[in-house]
């Protein structure tokens, strides 16, 4: 599993957007040249460079990451472009040199993308320019306000939601929105809309939107071979893998923290049967 991470991070070097600037994880960098986490944070302890360089170009810092049913503090450091780069001075090997160049133009692209985003809005030089500049904005006010009446029906309930005295179960809140109780459990069960940047191509930035589910649950018909698997087996195969792989886009299994899951507990099935559906009438 470790083999297979490092290969997929290799073909593409991660440098994140923290705080307005390209910054690479310890961890991604470790996982990119194939080393242990704790001996790049030793490289970064042990860097021969100034104070004030090392406070300008690291930010050591902890992240909380449960493992199985305990939570504990990982240490981690952020680094610059002039950071990684020295850092990676000490990285040797055969392919060495090839994996400090894609870092380091991973970098150039998140940099050029930072610029693009924070470049001014361009002066219209002539009048067909204008014109359609002017064109532009009516046709933004119109969609503003197409957009306004949409949400309008959705403030008003939201307004009812807000005046209504004391707490509301969900049947409640149903007939102060003025809508089907099975309807609104659906709206709750749908999945909140992510943004989140994504590397295409060459490495270039774009945007990606996806649903994330908050809390979800799946039944599964497993087939088994008796003779060689025992349930209780295949029940630990189960949360093993919920654990460790995971399911969508930032699964364990990609170095994730999302998707995992674990096989339905007593009080898991009686939590799920509490909240089914309310029965037509």
């Amino acid at each position: 599993m470790d083999a297979l991470i490092t290969q997929d991070a290799a073909r593409s070097p991660v440098v994140r957007i923290v705080g307005g600037e390209a910054m690479a994880d310890s961890r991604d960098v470790s996982r990119f040249f194939g080393k242990r986490h704790d001996h790049v944070l030793e490289a970064i302890r042990k860097a021969n460079c100034s104070t004030e360089f090392r406070q300008r170009n690291f930010a050591p810092t902890q992240e909380l990451q449960k493992v199985g049913a305990v939570e504990r503090l990982v240490p981690l450091v952020q680094m610059t472009k002039n950071g990684f780069a020295f850092v990676a001075m000490g990285f040797t090997g055969s392919r060495a040199g090839a994996f400090k160049e894609a870092y380091i133009l991973q970098f150039d692209a998140m940099e050029a993308e930072l610029r693009r985003q924070a470049a001014p809005a361009m002066v219209p030089q002539t009048l067909p320019e204008a014109l359609r500049l002017a064109a532009d904005l009516a046709e933004e006010n119109e969609r503003q306000k197409r957009l306004l009446i949409e949400v309008q029906p959705k403030a008003q309930a939201l307004d009812r939601i807000a005046t209504a005295e004391g707490s509301l179960c969900v049947t409640d809140a149903a007939k102060v929105l003025q809508i089907k109780p099975k309807d609104l459990f659906g709206f709750l069960r749908s999945p909140a809309m992510r943004e989140d940047m994504v590397r295409v191509g060459m490495g270039t930035a774009d945007l990606r939107y996806r649903g994330e589910f908050a809390d979800w649950h799946a039944k599964l018909l497993v087939r088994y071979n008796a003779n060689v698997l025992s349930e209780s087996q295949i029940l630990n195969i189960l949360n093993v893998a919920g654990f460790a792989v995971g399911v969508g886009e930032w699964r364990p299994e990609r170095d994730g923290m999302s998707g995992m899951s674990h096989v339905a507990t007593e009080a898991d099935m009686e939590k799920l049967e509490a909240a089914e559906l309310p029965k037509a009438a």
